[in-house]
């Protein structure tokens, strides 16, 4: 009889005694578990890996458990998307990328497809630069962004919650506003192409939810952050 079977038996029996077979089979933990009970058990980890749609969740949105996330994207894209990781620099496909492969277009979030960045505001230089695809704004309706304590922002898509990529201050803009560098994770993003029609349609949105977004982003359209003036100034 194994050590871990004699404690067991000899907590129920008292200790020096050596019980028998009956007395295991009463014990009950001692038996192994059928085939039943791991099926049983099997079935439960499949059920906790089904979507689920909180009560509380908007329309629109996109949720899954852990298990889903995982199942459905690859171990690079899971790391970026729902760890929040920015990736290995110049690892994205998307780093050399240049408009003559798509002319209209969007790069959207590879967790549900939503539209996050337009084409037509890719920055190529400052990819190559940075390790990572960098852009000069964003899709304001459909990109949460998140302050942190060292003055940058980490970016979420809206519908599906997964992790973007970042936004920090790169000094002065032209305007006398703070210049922001945003760059995206590096297996974040998926390229869609589109008509021209519906590009159109889309930056049109564009332009009037960075109108309505919370005054701070300047009407150029380069990403810069006017600094709020003091009482004092003019």
């Amino acid at each position: 009889m194994s050590l871990a079977r004699k404690i067991v038996a000899a907590g129920i029996k008292g200790l020096g005694q050596e019980p028998n077979e009956s007395d295991e089979a009463s014990l009950g933990v001692l038996a192994p578990a059928g085939r039943e009970w791991h099926a049983e058990r099997s079935r439960d980890e499949v059920a906790r890996k089904v979507m689920y749609r909180p009560e509380t969740l908007p329309d629109g949105r996109v949720w899954a458990t852990k298990g889903v996330w995982a199942a459905v994207l690859s171990e690079q894209e899971y790391a970026c998307l729902r760890e929040h990781k920015m990736g290995a620099p110049l690892s994205s496909q998307y780093v050399n990328f240049t408009k003559k492969k798509c002319a209209n277009g969007a790069f959207c979030c590879k967790g549900c497809g939503l539209e996050v960045f337009a084409v037509s505001d890719y920055l190529s230089d400052v990819s190559l630069r940075e390790g990572y695809p960098a852009f000069s704004r964003t899709m304001p309706a459909n990109v949460d962004k998140r302050f942190q304590e060292d003055n940058s922002m980490m970016l979420f898509c809206t519908k599906c919650d997964s992790f973007l990529g970042r936004s920090r201050p790169a000094g002065f803009a032209p305007d006398g506003g703070i210049q922001m560098v945003t760059t995206a994770a590096s297996h974040s993003l998926v390229l869609k192409k589109m008509s021209s029609i519906r590009e159109e349609t889309l930056l049109k949105d564009r332009e009037r939810e960075a109108r309505i977004e919370n005054g701070l982003r300047s009407p150029n359209g380069f990403g810069s952050l006017r600094s709020p003036k003091t009482p004092m100034s003019g």
